[in-house]
């Protein structure tokens, strides 16, 4: 209510809005650099890539307008179902969707495509939002955090089957979200080591690493002895890391793309 009596302009961030738009900019800047073509110098040449960009900033625009105006609770209300439509349609990209540059991410009609993971994100953004917004949502209570990572979890590895690692890289972003509300740093401290070790799993014998990994685990465990750090957990943690070491190759040969190595 307060928002419609201040009017829409007034509560709109104009810091972000030009942000955004600067970097619209930039991109559309880049793609005519990248592309120019002499037959078609004009930027606003609407037969080339840069004159069509040029459409497609002008229809992102008309439809940001279109949702600034409708009422905030109609997409606390829908985000589950919005949610719930493209994760429907990340499963049937990957039954019928067309292969680009070797990801099938994308819906093809004539000239025309639609690649559902672009929209998945900001619907992944909305439902997120919707469980974080509860007023007894704590990021300590297991449920809570097993939901908020499963609301992330599903489209990334979604897209990930789709063999669009970089799309799928982008849901990351949500786990330092995550983190701003409450998870705990050491999540961030594991998929940060997991990154770690995949990278120094490409450049050192795996076995050495391994030898290496165990030594670390045995010093950790006895500088830890008086806390009660149980040599159970830290065994556990070292046969993970050690089965991670030992699938990096068959993942690296198998997994990933030319284009992702």
């Amino acid at each position: 209510m307060e928002r419609r009596e201040r009017g829409l302009l007034e509560n709109i961030d104009w810091t972000t809005i030009l942000t955004y738009l600067a970097l619209v900019f930039i991109g559309w800047i880049s793609i005519y650099s990248a592309v120019y073509d002499e037959a078609h110098k004009s930027i606003l040449d609407l037969d080339a890539r840069y004159g069509k960009q040029l459409i497609w900033i002008g229809v992102s625009l008309l439809i940001a307008l279109f949702i600034l105006v409708i009422d905030p609770k109609f997409f606390s209300q829908t985000s589950y179902l919005w949610y719930g439509i493209f994760i429907v349609m990340l499963l049937a990209v990957l039954a019928v969707g067309s292969e680009t540059k070797g990801a099938k991410s994308w819906f093809g009609v004539g000239d025309f495509g639609i690649q559902p993971s672009e929209f998945a994100k900001a619907t992944t953004a909305l439902a997120l939002a919707k469980i974080l917004s509860g007023i007894d949502v704590d990021m300590k209570n297991l449920r809570t955090k097993f939901a908020a990572i499963t609301i992330v979890a599903i489209p990334m590895l979604l897209v990930l089957l789709q063999n669009d690692t970089g799309s799928a890289l982008v849901f990351f972003v949500f786990v330092l979200v995550l983190f701003r509300e409450g998870l705990s740093l050491s999540v961030l401290i594991f998929g940060a080591a997991m990154a770690i070790l995949f990278v120094l799993s490409l450049v050192i014998n795996p076995y050495v690493l391994i030898g290496i990994l165990f030594v670390i685990t045995i010093i950790i465990w006895r500088l830890n002895r008086k806390r009660k750090l149980s040599i159970w957990l830290c065994l556990g943690l070292f046969v993970f890391a050690a089965g991670v070491v030992l699938s990096v190759e068959y993942v690296y040969d198998n997994a990933l793309e030319s284009h992702q190595k």
